[in-house]
C-alpha cells in the first residue's frame, strides 16, 4: 500500500474513545458470559453440557451485537453506509504473502497452547477462579462419562459451525476489521492493545487471558501491518478448526 493511499485510508476513519473502545471490546463478551452461564446452569443441572448454552448465547447475544454495533454507530455518523468505510482493513494482498503469513501465524499459536498453553493457564486458573466448577469450562463436555453420547456429538458439531467457521469470521470482522483501525493510539501501540482487549473479552474462560495474548501477538500485528483483516479471518479459522475440531475427534468418536 502506498503512504499515500494509507494516508487516505486513515483520514477517513473516526476513531472511538479510549474509553469507547475499552467498551466495544468488552461488553459483548461480558454479555455472552452472563447469558451462556445463567443458561448453562439450568442445562447442566439437566444433564446437557454448558457449551450448547454458550453457542445459544453468542447466537442470540454475540451475534447480534458485533455485527449491529458497527451499523449503528457509523449510521449516526453517515446516513450513507459505505461497508469500505465501516472495514477499512481490505488492502489487497499478494496470494503468496497471505499463506506465508497466515501459517506462521497459525505455527506460531499451535506452539504458544501446545507448549505454553498449561503453564500459563493452570496457575492462573487455580489461584484466581479455582471457586469456578469444573463444568463451566467449554472443554468439560468431552470429559468422558459425563455427558450422554449424543450430547457430545451434537455440541462438538455445533462447535463446528459456531467455533471453527462463524465465531472466527464475525470476530476477525469486528474487532481487527471494525475496531482495530479506530483505536485511538499510536502505531503498534494500537495492535498491542488489541491483542489485551481481545484476551480480556473472553470472559468465559479468563484463566486463559496469557496464553491468548502471547498467541495473538503476530496475528493482531500482521492484520495492522498489511491493513488487511482476511489474515485474521483465515488464521482464526485455521487454528481453532486445529485446536478445537480436529483434536477433539479422537474424544468425539473413540
Amino acid at each position: 500500500m502506498s503512504e499515500s493511499s494509507e494516508h487516505n485510508t486513515s483520514q477517513s476513519i473516526q476513531r472511538h474513545s479510549l474509553g469507547g473502545s475499552i467498551a466495544l471490546h468488552l461488553v459483548p463478551g461480558l454479555l455472552t458470559a452472563l447469558a451462556a452461564f445463567g443458561l448453562g446452569t439450568l442445562l447442566h443441572n439437566r444433564g446437557l453440557p454448558v457449551t450448547l448454552a454458550f453457542y445459544t448465547a453468542t447466537l442470540l447475544v454475540l451475534f447480534p451485537l458485533i455485527i449491529g454495533v458497527p451499523l449503528l454507530i457509523e449510521k449516526k455518523r453517515t446516513e450513507k453506509i459505505d461497508l469500505r468505510e465501516i472495514i477499512p482493513y481490505q488492502e489487497p494482498l499478494p496470494a503468496w504473502q497471505m499463506v506465508l503469513i497466515v501459517l506462521g501465524i497459525v505455527l506460531w499459536s499451535g506452539l504458544v497452547f501446545l507448549a505454553a498453553g498449561s503453564a500459563l493457564a493452570a496457575p492462573l486458573r487455580e489461584a484466581v477462579f479455582a471457586h469456578l466448577p469444573a463444568w463451566y469450562d467449554l472443554g468439560y463436555y468431552l470429559t468422558e462419562g459425563v455427558y450422554s453420547r449424543g450430547a457430545v456429538v451434537t455440541t462438538w458439531a455445533l462447535g463446528i459451525l459456531f467455533a471453527t467457521f462463524l465465531g472466527p469470521f464475525l470476530e476477525e470482522l469486528y474487532f481487527r476489521g471494525y475496531l482495530l483501525p479506530r483505536l485511538p493510539l499510536p502505531g503498534i501501540w494500537a495492535p498491542l492493545a488489541g491483542v489485551l482487549l481481545f484476551a480480556l473479552y473472553h470472559f468465559w474462560s479468563p484463566w486463559l487471558v496469557l496464553v491468548r495474548i502471547v498467541a495473538l501477538i503476530p496475528l493482531v500485528v500482521a492484520v495492522w501491518w498489511k491493513k488487511n483483516f482476511w489474515i485474521g479471518v483465515y488464521a482464526h479459522l485455521l487454528v481453532n478448526l486445529i485446536g478445537d475440531t480436529l483434536s477433539s475427534i479422537p474424544l468425539v468418536f473413540p
